[in-house]
């Protein structure tokens, strides 16, 4: 009776302990990510059942990018949360792998204006999925799909533009 008391206890204290922590990291990457950039957040998440697999951002600016400003921008948001997750010594036994990696993110940023894409040329969303980055601009067709895929590149790639154009 005592071990299922002690199981029951760490089931179903454990995951709360490292909820708070994946959140608390979450929202400081926001506040660095509005501070830094103006992003602000739509929604955050992640694959969070017995480990944390998968942390997820979505956040949104208003600023209307070019691909070079827009890449920038996610490169450094990028960056900072793997950073802010990987510093967390809390967080850190409660990951699924370690260092955390872009592996490990899904992070979008919609560039919108009045709830609605920022139309081209400007980049409309940019998003990141088992270590691609993906660019989109807004479809002008209302009846069509609303992205059209521009362009796509590995974080690395990404990562050796930017600190190139510095």
């Amino acid at each position: 009776m005592l071990i299922f008391a002690i199981y029951i206890l760490t089931t179903v204290i454990a995951p709360d302990q490292f909820l708070s922590e994946a959140s608390k990291a979450l929202n400081v990457n926001a506040a660095t990510a509005f501070d830094t950039n103006g992003l602000v957040v739509s929604s955050q998440g992640g694959r969070l059942m017995q480990n944390i697999k998968t942390l997820k951002q979505s956040l949104e600016s208003s600023e209307r990018v070019e691909l070079s400003r827009a890449r920038q921008i996610f490169v450094q948001t990028a960056l900072d949360l793997m950073q802010c997750v990987n510093k967390n010594k809390k967080l850190r036994p409660y990951l699924n792998t370690y260092p955390f990696s872009i592996e490990n993110i899904q992070l979008t940023i919609g560039f919108t204006e009045n709830n609605n894409f920022i139309k081209p040329p400007h980049i409309a969303n940019i998003s990141c999925h088992k270590g691609k980055v993906y660019y989109s601009i807004a479809n002008t067709n209302r009846e069509a799909e609303p992205l059209n895929h521009l362009h796509e590149e590995t974080f690395e790639e990404a990562c050796q533009l930017v600190a190139k154009e510095k």
